[in-house]
């Protein structure tokens, strides 16, 4: 079974205390765009913003440790994607250098030579 992340969980529990967004607003005191953005998973929330929300939904220790297992299942994904997009960087850099240095062999073995040999008539 899938663990719902932050958004998921903090709607569930404003719907199971009867509050509507704007309630939750009014409760906290927070901006509605970033609680509608909290819900919708564009943001996690800073440890004050997470502090209020525990506080003003009045969180049971068992729903506590869902939003930090979510929070940490969260991390653990967006750490998982940054090291993916990190290694298809690291393709693309290691597929320049293969180029780059079939080129330079090339060189080495075409230019190379008659440079040399065109340093030793100058001298």
């Amino acid at each position: 079974m899938k663990l719902k992340n932050f958004g998921e969980l903090l709607k569930d529990f404003r719907i199971k205390r009867g509050l509507s967004l704007g309630e939750l607003e009014d409760k906290i005191g927070m901006n509605l765009a970033r609680l509608w953005d909290l819900e919708n998973g564009n943001y996690e929330p800073t440890f004050a913003e997470w502090m209020l929300i525990k506080e003003q939904l009045q969180l049971t220790e068992e729903e506590e440790n869902q939003v930090i297992m979510a929070l940490n299942q969260d991390a653990m994904f967006g750490a998982k994607e940054a090291l993916e997009s990190l290694n298809e960087e690291i393709k693309k850099v290691s597929e320049i250098l293969e180029v780059f240095f079939s080129h330079y062999r090339v060189w080495k073995r075409m230019v190379k030579p008659y440079m040399q040999k065109e340093e030793i008539k100058n001298e």
